[in-house]
């Protein structure tokens, strides 16, 4: 199945700690990236415990990984602030060029790669490959089902990504920005379902 990897938005959300576990409690959504640069530890730490454990249990997280194996989250995700792992949890990686990938696939149950279409929540992130570049990597296997597409991701693309090989889609505009606009929870829920239901055809 091509897999939807939801990231959170850096700001902090009205009502987080119920609007994260509405996400994860939607049919489909294995997988919610808690990407917040600017929480220490102990404000990441109180914010775990406060979720459900089912709605850890799919979080993977960008920073403080000393919490996974306490608060029981699913893996850690390595990024340009954490490029290293600790211990033998599940992990994930971001990358932002074909040659990376190849370097860091055999490490992580899947990659994220990146920018591949304009960015929406960093108007200046364009997009850093061709198409023909992408099928290109595709056929020799470098893009394969352990490798998600970023950067500009919306659910109109998912036709397209899963034509090229990409094994998934990580999100983070194409999922909050009307959400981040406007608040609401069931609109921002109905949009999540749709996507899934695209990476289900």
């Amino acid at each position: 199945m091509f897999r939807l990897a939801i990231i959170t938005p850096p700001e902090t959300l009205r009502d987080e700690e119920h609007t994260l576990t509405a996400v994860c409690r939607l049919q489909g959504v294995e997988t919610l990236h808690l990407r917040k640069p600017d929480w220490d530890l102990a404000q990441t730490r109180c914010f775990l415990e406060a979720l459900p454990l089912e709605t850890r249990q799919k979080i993977r997280l960008h920073d403080h990984f000393e919490l996974q194996k306490t608060c029981s989250t699913q893996g850690i995700h390595l990024n340009g602030r954490h490029p290293a792992g600790a211990g033998d949890c599940p992990q994930s990686c971001s990358c932002h060029s074909l040659q990376e990938v190849e370097q860091r696939k055999p490490e992580c149950d899947y990659i994220f790669l990146s920018p591949i279409f304009n960015s929406i929540s960093k108007q200046s992130y364009k997009s850093g490959f061709s198409e023909n570049q992408l099928r290109e990597a595709a056929q020799n296997g470098i893009i394969d089902t352990h490798v998600l597409a970023l950067g500009g991701v919306e659910a109109r693309h998912i036709p397209l990504l899963k034509q090229i090989g990409f094994g998934g889609a990580a999100m983070i505009g194409g999922i909050w920005k009307e959400y981040m606009q406007n608040g609401n929870l069931r609109a921002l829920c109905r949009n999540i379902e749709k996507t899934v239901d695209l990476c289900r055809d």
